[in-house]
């Protein structure tokens, strides 16, 4: 029954790296995803350290952003991570690998934004991400492509805003 409380520590390399905290997720493991405004930090209890994931603009096997919106993990242990102003992420931990999923307006399969919100995996393994402005969206993770579901005012069975905070499924999948 009690709190355990984290902060930002400019001597400790081992604190949380940044106060403001935009998204948490508790993984398989038991380990916290911690989003913040400067970056994503894991958080190993039984270490009782924090390991930082940031952007690093020569690397590009970094984070594609430092301002992360949303962490779910999929059923085979990797990690989507919603950005601002940097797409999608997915973090394949067992290989230490970033791919990221950007807008690209030559491509009309690709993410049609680069805000993504909320991130859910359903029971077939397609990734649903909602963007800010941009609609929902519809990840194929096996070939990459994206299917765009956008408010359109001529037609009442579209969305009803292209503004996506949250994303559940019901209890059909």
């Amino acid at each position: 029954g009690l709190f355990k409380n984290f902060r930002h520590d400019e001597e400790n390399p081992n604190s949380l790296a940044d106060d403001n905290v935009t998204s948490l997720y508790l993984d398989s493991s038991g380990g916290f995803w911690i989003g913040t405004n400067t970056g994503l930090d894991f958080y190993n209890a039984r270490t009782d350290r924090f390991v930082h994931y940031r952007n690093q603009p020569s690397n590009g096997n970094s984070l594609s952003s430092n301002i992360i919106y949303s962490i779910y993990e999929d059923n085979s242990g990797i990690l989507w991570i919603g950005t601002y102003t940097g797409g999608l992420n997915k973090y394949n931990r067992q290989q230490d690998r970033f791919t990221y999923y950007r807008h690209d307006p030559d491509h009309p399969n690709s993410l049609s934004g680069n805000l993504v919100f909320p991130i859910c995996v359903d029971v077939n393994g397609i990734v649903w991400i909602g963007t800010y402005g941009d609609g929902l969206e519809r990840l194929n993770p096996v070939t990459g492509r994206f299917t765009h579901y956008r408010h359109d005012p001529g037609n009442p069975d579209s969305l009803s805003s292209d503004d996506i905070y949250s994303i559940l499924p019901d209890q059909n999948g």
